[in-house]
């Protein structure tokens, strides 16, 4: 549900921002660049240092989505690092009561 929700938001990012007010896209700036954003004075540039991990994660997908619908193989282990080991503590060899 909640990746449902971020995609459908993601395709319209851009009309969120047009149409919202000042708070409408200071949330959606903080959604988005949960680190905010910063300018480099010497380059004059603006820095976003950290994508939020579902945003950051949709350009890899789609690449790769494209790819498999080209016909091109797609490594196997390639998204295994977005991917957490099975449950949250190690497996203990027998149950313990």
């Amino acid at each position: 549900m909640a990746i449902d929700k971020a995609l459908s938001l993601s395709e319209s990012l851009e009309k969120i921002w047009v149409d919202g007010n000042l708070k409408q896209r200071q949330k959606l700036q903080n959604l988005v660049f949960p680190s905010g954003l910063g300018y480099d004075k010497s380059n004059d540039r603006v820095r976003t240092p950290k994508v939020n991990a579902i945003f950051g994660s949709i350009p890899i997908l789609t690449k790769e989505i494209s790819n498999i619908k080209n016909g091109e193989p797609i490594p196997v282990n390639q998204f295994s690092d977005l991917v957490t080991q099975k449950g949250f503590e190690p497996p203990t060899v027998r149950a313990e009561i």
